[in-house]
């Protein structure tokens, strides 16, 4: 087995390999600008100074029509023995959708694809009260500075072909325990 030292030079390694990929994708070399136009904080002097922040609104409501998510139909089956079970997943998917709020998760994480060019959703089980509470479904938003993939094929691009995915989570002292 490898020392701690060379795991942790290996780690290293692998998010400055993985920050190099980002900072090759177009979205995140203007990163800067995106927000600054999202927030509104731009002005366009070929038509008047007054701030306007029209942009915001087309990409909300770009997001908002894109996310209006329903529910899963239903599962069904003509065979006696796999409806009960068919109905038990009918109850399940509804519940999944209700519970973790999934609609305002897909959202926000369209929300971070419109502006800044990518956006992930992360279905998780989480437990409250630090540790203590009852435990939920939650799907957490991820913009790209949250994600950082590491040896991507050439070939695809595609960050669901990566070796391995960091994800920065920020949180308090008591929950990281």
């Amino acid at each position: 087995t490898a020392s701690a030292a060379d795991r942790v030079g290996w780690i290293e390694e692998q998010i400055k390999e993985g920050e190099a990929w980002l900072e090759g994708q177009t979205a995140y070399k203007e990163l800067p600008k995106n927000l600054k136009i999202f927030n509104g904080i731009f002005n366009d002097k070929t038509k008047s100074t007054l701030l306007s922040n029209q942009l915001k609104y087309n990409i909300r409501k770009f997001v908002e029509t894109i996310s209006e998510v329903r529910e899963i139909g239903s599962y069904g089956s003509d065979a006696p023995q796999f409806k009960a079970y068919a109905n038990m997943v009918n109850k399940v998917a509804k519940a999944v959708y209700l519970e973790a709020a999934f609609p305002r998760s897909i959202r926000k994480t369209l929300q971070f694809s419109a502006v800044m060019g990518r956006g992930y959703i992360w279905p998780r089980c989480e437990t409250g009260d630090y540790g203590f509470g009852e435990r939920q479904l939650r799907f957490q938003e991820l913009g790209p500075l949250d994600v950082v993939p590491v040896q991507i094929p050439p070939k695809t691009n595609d960050v669901q072909d990566a070796y391995i995915v960091h994800v920065y989570e920020y949180m308090p002292i008591a929950q990281a325990h």
